[in-house]
């Protein structure tokens, strides 16, 4: 206001962030067309009051809620906690950062209704995000986005209330997920028929968490599957939502992985891999005969995914979104699996794969019968 600047006072009061399929995303700053704590905490009324109206007994089931490691991500959290407990749901609350997969774990392992993870993923540091999970664990598609937006505009318009979290543990509304919780998602992971620790590797591996959340676990879940040489890039391990060695914190961004290939050339590692800042992508770099190591595109990985899960499990169920390698399917086709194509996104990826899974469940139910 005092540098008299129209424009940008039009940009952040002139409009709202947008709540969509991807939930909220946009900068930190004051205004409703910016993350803030009013922001948030009308987007949980908002939330709040579309999952009690949607889901029966979403007030006893709960929602789960976690965060990444930028400067706002904790207080937005706890903001979310303090509105969905004062309308009476239940909350299970992460005790610290969480890479964005441990939390929508909670969803089904927790039988929640719901689960938010406060969160801008690779987006630069002057971000952040509001990610939200229905009840079958997987990122909410039509016609809840609108849905959850339309309430999200009548609590604009009407008084907020807030509860103490300290009040709301005392009244049995708040569930702290502390460190136990952590290892029932590592005990999960590990049980997995997909996996099959090998404790004679002598592969040498380097891995970043890009200044996000992913190091404790990622180093943890390889050391159990019998990886022994292992290296993290200790200037990017601990979150810090500045990111200070990356210009941007997308691993798929040129230059973003220079400093866990470096790593590498150093002890000799055969791949170099990183998270996003929020653990829910993956990115690889393989070493060449020359020494040098060669980025390997989503598509490659996916791929190499694909096929390695299908040479243990053929007659399974995959699939990818149009925007991705077309090679998953004739991968799927030499092996006799079921594929799928979605629209772009995780959200179309897990709920197109849920229909499906639960039509074939139905169809076999249906010819045991007959």
């Amino acid at each position: 206001m005092e540098s008299n600047d129209e424009r940008e006072l039009k940009d952040r009061f002139g409009s709202r962030l947008a709540f969509g399929t991807a939930g909220l995303r946009g900068k930190v700053g004051a205004g409703p067309n910016r993350m803030n704590r009013l922001v948030i905490q009308e987007t949980a009324t908002g939330l709040g009051h579309y999952l009690l109206q949607q889901i029966n007994d979403a007030a006893s089931r709960g929602v789960v809620i976690g965060y990444d490691g930028r400067p706002d991500s904790k207080q937005f959290a706890h903001d979310t906690a303090s509105i969905l407990t004062a309308l009476g749901i239940k909350v299970y609350l992460t005790y610290k950062v969480a890479a964005t997969p441990i939390v929508a774990f909670g969803v089904r392992e927790l039988n929640a209704a719901a689960a938010v993870v406060v969160t801008a993923s690779h987006n630069p540091p002057e971000y952040n995000g509001f990610k939200v999970y229905w009840e079958n664990g997987a990122q909410i598609i039509p016609p809840h986005d609108s849905g959850i937006a339309a309430k999200i505009d009548d609590a604009t318009t009407q008084p907020l209330t807030l509860l103490p979290l300290d009040q709301a543990k005392q009244q049995g509304l708040l569930v702290w997920l502390e460190e136990d919780y952590y290892q029932t998602y590592r005990k999960t992971i590990n049980q997995s028929e997909l996996l099959t620790p090998d404790s004679d590797t002598d592969i040498s591996i380097v891995y970043t968490a890009m200044h996000g959340v992913g190091a404790d676990m990622a180093e943890t879940l390889l050391a159990d599957a019998g990886f022994k040489q292992v290296a993290s890039v200790a200037e990017q391990r601990e979150p810090d939502g500045t990111f200070p060695t990356v210009n941007f914190p997308n691993p798929e961004e040129a230059g973003a992985m220079d400093m866990v290939m470096a790593l590498g050339k150093s002890v000799d590692a055969d791949i170099a891999c990183a998270n996003d800042p929020d653990a829910d992508r993956f990115a690889v770099a393989v070493k060449r005969p020359d020494g040098e190591y060669q980025m390997l595109t989503g598509d490659q990985v996916g791929s190499l995914f694909g096929d390695y899960l299908l040479a243990g499990q053929p007659n399974s169920l995959v699939g990818n979104t149009i925007v991705s390698s077309r090679l998953l399917s004739s991968i799927a086709k030499a092996y006799g699996a079921e594929y799928y194509q979605t629209l772009t996104g995780f959200k179309w990826l897990t709920n197109v794969a849920m229909t499906q899974e639960s039509a074939a469940i139905h169809s076999c139910s249906l010819m045991r019968k007959h």
